[in-house]
């Protein structure tokens, strides 16, 4: 009798625990379009084995480096209306795998990364992150590349080793040009900066900094450019910083972040790559909450 009991009272507590605990498949998946958490379109879903993303925001991104729209996001937004549109936007869009899932236009993870984007789900944390190509690329250059493929692909960079640094190299290519700044104690200073500035450390690039107009980011925007231009590209998620007497404005994507440093008229002055998060994805809204 005892250990019928007991056995009951070891199902129950199963049973509970199985209602209790929510399942990682119901668990919401945060979605991120480069770096910009997307929060109208519909929820990331999991149907019939696969990922499914709603569809505007994945298109409408898509205007951005798609040779079959360029720019065009007006198109784009024709073709989501059902509205008559170019032959070639109505091939494009035949080839994907559209679906009506909970009263809403989904398309799979697969036909994502199909469309050229980077898709990737991190499991333990529930958040997909989807970037468009090359946005942490500039020059040709990336986060994490080693110093031998740093050299093929720039050649010609002066490397100084990391002296009382934690970098084990920095390489400078490019010319040198001024740039002024405040010190911790208030005071204007002037040093050189060169056009590009790359840090190495255990053979792989942890940042890379920007000084010129030669070398746009993946969305278009350089130096000389002005902050707006900054947020009608990557968006209004960022986090905002007074440092040396620059406006800093960050984005924290994918693989790390890209500062935006900019003087007291608006203008940028420098673009920085680097390959850790100022705050990390959700933690502005927890901390506003």
């Amino acid at each position: 009798m005892m250990k019928k009991t007991f056995l009951l009272i070891l199902l129950v507590f199963v049973m509970q625990l199985t209602f209790q605990q929510p399942s990682s498949a119901s668990t919401p998946i945060a979605f991120y379009l480069d770096g910009q958490e997307q929060r109208y379109g519909g929820q990331v879903i999991r149907h019939e084995g696969m990922i499914w993303l709603p569809v505007r925001p994945i298109l409408e991104k898509l205007a951005d480096f798609h040779a079959t729209w360029n720019g065009d996001y007006l198109g784009v937004n024709r073709l989501l209306r059902g509205e008559d549109v170019a032959e070639e936007e109505v091939e494009l869009f035949a080839e994907l795998d559209i679906r009506s899932i909970q009263n809403r236009d989904m398309i799979s993870i697969e036909d994502v990364r199909w469309l050229g984007f980077d898709a990737y789900l991190y499991e333990s944390e529930n958040i997909l992150h989807v970037s468009t190509p090359d946005l942490m690329t500039v020059a040709d250059i990336s986060i994490g590349l080693s110093m031998d493929e740093v050299n093929r692909k720039l050649g010609d960079i002066h490397w100084n080793t990391g002296f009382g640094q934690e970098a084990d190299y920095i390489g400078f290519y490019g010319e040198m040009k001024e740039f002024t700044y405040v010190d911790r104690y208030g005071y204007k200073r002037k040093g050189s900066v060169p056009d590009i500035q790359i840090e190495i450390k255990e053979d792989a690039v942890s940042y890379i900094l920007v000084s010129s107009e030669n070398f746009p980011t993946s969305k278009g925007v350089k130096v000389g450019d002005r902050i707006s231009e900054v947020t009608r590209a990557y968006g209004s998620q960022a986090v905002r910083e007074q440092i040396d007497g620059k406006q800093v404005v960050i984005y924290d994507v994918e693989y790390g972040s890209i500062w935006f440093i900019a003087n007291q008229q608006n203008e940028i002055e420098r673009i920085g790559y680097w390959n850790h998060h100022i705050k990390g994805f959700g933690k502005e809204e927890e901390e506003a909450a």
